[in-house]
């Protein structure tokens, strides 16, 4: 969705409308993705999934509340009350979320040798480049974007792999 995004400003210079909602939306459930990867979950894991679910509840309400009737919501980076806290608390829930969670996976997934650090570098890739985004440019966005790509392609790939396992494990009468 970010590239998408992203790609859509470069070439029109106008964003596709609720991109940007769906867009964060999306963010807590890559969270939730990884959670699932967790055999038995503890605390930062747990934590994790809190702010994934508050991030996942504020992006929920910021598409929904524009139909409410008189609710307003705001196109540019101007306050609306409540609006601008719902997008607030579905970005910093669904960033804080998908830190912890990449940060716990590195730690319990030491079967996968440096793969492991993939979910905490993409959780990570924003920070440096918010500094770019000052100057309104968008490939940092598309860059974001692309590794979102990457990442799922990665889980993907852990749960076809011990989906195959499975598979080809004999079960016994």
């Amino acid at each position: 969705m970010w590239s998408f995004k992203a790609a859509a400003i470069m070439v029109t210079g106008d964003q596709p409308a609720l991109t940007f909602e769906l867009g964060q939306l999306l963010f807590p459930i890559g969270a939730l993705g990884i959670y699932l990867t967790f055999e038995g979950p503890r605390r930062l894991e747990k934590a994790g999934l809190a702010l994934a679910i508050l991030g996942i509840a504020g992006s929920t309400l910021a598409l929904l509340y524009p139909l409410v009737p008189g609710g307003e919501f705001s196109s540019s980076e101007d306050f609306v009350f409540p609006y601008s806290l719902f997008v607030l608390a579905g970005g910093v829930g669904g960033f804080l979320g998908f830190i912890l969670m990449g940060i716990a996976f590195f730690r319990s997934r030491r079967d996968l040798g440096n793969r492991r650090a993939v979910p905490m570098l993409v959780a990570l890739i924003p920070i440096p480049l918010l500094f770019t985004g000052v100057v309104h440019f968008e490939m940092p966005i598309f860059l974001i974007g692309i590794s979102w790509l990457a990442l799922a392609y990665f889980l993907w790939s852990l749960s076809d792999s011990s989906e195959l396992a499975k598979e080809d494990t004999p079960v016994a009468a």
